[in-house]
């Protein structure tokens, strides 16, 4: 039920429109321009010569008075969060101030006089009116959120090998011919389609003295594609006993002693109770047990004599 008014006798009115007398009278000091009552309803801005006032309506006195324009303030506008005040000047200069502290926070500067400004509903244009009869539009640029950036696929994965598969080459995009290996040996093979099991087993029927060489390279593989637990697990003793009896040739040579002592450890865990109740695998782990024994006696022994020494 409440209205305002300001007048170039330097007054701004407050009236109750039930009454025909105004209710509260401020003086400005200045010819009016320009009224803005904040959306809260408590505050409300006068601008009169180079001067903006800001009011408290319950107690009708000044809390806050700044100047910073060289001529007229004609204008003052509101963002629509009410953060950000918006004033236009005889200057040719529209200031936007931080409402918190009423200090200038931006300035832009216009070909002559501004006359009036207003916001679009969306807060997306600025018009300026000029006593040179411009309009002057600004459009807000919308900056696009950032795509948030998909959680890279874990090493070892099928959607780690599989990334860049979709990616469709260019006119610049230099193509590298895929000349496919002949005589690919099957546990590389196997190793390529995930079959951690097979690739195992294929590495073990490797002929030659190189086979030492690839199921330790295999072995290595798997664990750091963290496939080794699948590759050992659910077998059966005679699938058991090669890798045992790998272990057993191998277990006291210095460049696989230590690897093969933490598969070793793993084939215990996976299978507590098949080691030492097949009659077969008992015996090859009585051999590993005894090799070990009799490599440990053999360095005390090394250790002994260096002593005396």
């Amino acid at each position: 039920d409440l209205c305002v008014t300001g007048s170039y006798d330097h007054t701004v009115r407050l009236w109750d429109t039930r009454d025909v007398e105004s209710c509260v009278t401020l003086e400005h000091g200045a010819p009016v321009e320009s009224l803005l009552i904040f959306p809260s309803g408590g505050l409300l801005l006068s601008a009169g010569g180079n001067d903006v006032k800001v009011w408290d309506i319950r107690s009708a006195s000044v809390i806050k008075e700044f100047s910073n324009h060289h001529k007229t303030v004609t204008q003052l506008a509101l963002s629509s969060d009410g953060r950000r005040l918006f004033t236009g000047s005889l200057d040719g200069l529209l200031k936007v101030y931080d409402v918190t502290t009423y200090n200038v926070i931006h300035a832009i500067s216009y070909p002559a006089p501004i006359l009036c400004l207003a916001f679009s509903p969306l807060q997306t244009q600025l018009a300026v009116g000029m006593s040179s009869g411009l309009l002057s539009v600004k459009s807000k640029e919308e900056t696009p959120l950032p795509a948030p950036h998909p959680r890279p696929p874990y090493r070892g994965a099928y959607r780690y090998f599989m990334r860049g598969k979709s990616i469709k080459p260019t006119i610049e995009t230099v193509t590298v011919s895929n000349k496919s290996r002949k005589n690919r040996p099957m546990y590389d093979v196997y190793l390529k389609k995930f079959k951690y099991t097979q690739a195992l087993d294929a590495a073990f029927d490797t002929p030659g003295s190189l086979r030492p060489t690839i199921v330790m390279s295999m072995f290595k593989e798997l664990s750091r594609r963290d496939g080794l637990s699948i590759a050992l697990g659910n077998r059966n003793e005679d699938q058991l006993l090669p890798i045992i009896k790998f272990i057993g040739r191998n277990i006291i040579n210095p460049k696989y002693c230590a690897y093969l002592a933490e598969i070793c450890d793993l084939l215990t865990e996976l299978y507590p109770e098949m080691l030492f109740k097949s009659a077969k695998l008992k015996v090859e782990m009585n051999k590993i047990k005894t090799k070990i024994g009799s490599e440990v006696k053999f360095h005390q022994n090394i250790f002994q004599t260096l002593g005396v020494l």
